[in-house]
């Protein structure tokens, strides 16, 4: 069974390094982040084996954040074997991440 997995500053690079990856750069306070955290849990088992869904705590993990040119929250990035594929900001439905990841398959 696939998760969400959580990430830091000292793993962020490796964790992306293959494969598909989306990334959710949250907080704990963020209302919107809190609101897509359930569709990101069931996105992760309905995409085991495609796609590895990991979250970034932008309290915890300033130097990712910033590395990756993170100015609001949620912001959500792409990675496609290490390279950056796409990136978007907001909150989004259930559909709405399907296509963003669909855009990497």
């Amino acid at each position: 069974m696939n998760r969400v997995i959580y990430v830091t500053d000292d793993n962020f690079n490796e964790q992306v390094r293959s494969g598909i990856v989306l990334v959710s750069f949250f907080a704990r306070w963020c209302g919107p982040c809190k609101a897509m955290a359930p569709t990101l849990d069931v996105l992760a088992k309905e995409y085991t084996g495609r796609v590895t869904i990991l979250k970034v705590d932008i309290d915890k993990c300033p130097n990712t954040m910033n590395a990756n040119g993170v100015e609001r929250i949620p912001t959500m990035q792409l990675y496609s074997n290490g390279e950056l594929f796409s990136s978007a900001t907001g909150r989004w439905s259930k559909e709405q991440v399907i296509q963003f990841i669909e855009q990497a398959l």
